[in-house]
């Protein structure tokens, strides 16, 4: 948090580092004198934005924005996803999941159950 706002004019330099925070707020439960970190780290995060500093680190959050927007193509998804159950894990074509994959196994793909758990338990 303080590495960006030392830097002054480099402040590009070190603009993504306060997007390693998840800002849950813990960090604000235990501070001994109450300095709101998350309230600092928002800020930081909303100057690099406004400043137009790109976060390489950042993955482009286009197609979740459209999913979780889309009540439809959500469900579509969700049943896209089952699909993954079936097909061999040598056809994924990201090479860092293959290697991933190549030391551990994939969980069964489980997508949709808490709709259908939350649905039994309100009927």
């Amino acid at each position: 948090m303080l590495s960006p706002l030392l830097l002054g004019k480099r402040f590009p330099e070190k603009a993504d580092l306060p997007k390693a925070s998840s800002l849950c707020g813990a960090c604000n439960e235990v501070c001994p004198v109450n300095i709101p970190i998350p309230d600092l780290l928002l800020r930081l995060r909303d100057r690099a934005h406004s400043e137009g500093i790109p976060s390489p680190g950042t993955p482009p959050m286009g197609a979740w924005a459209l999913l979780a927007t889309q009540p439809s193509a959500w469900r579509i998804a969700l049943l896209g996803g089952r699909l993954l159950n079936h097909l061999p894990t040598s056809l994924i074509p990201v090479p860092a999941l293959r290697a991933w994959e190549s030391k551990r196994t994939l969980p069964t793909w489980r997508g949709g159950e808490f709709r259908a758990w939350l649905r039994k338990r309100r009927g």
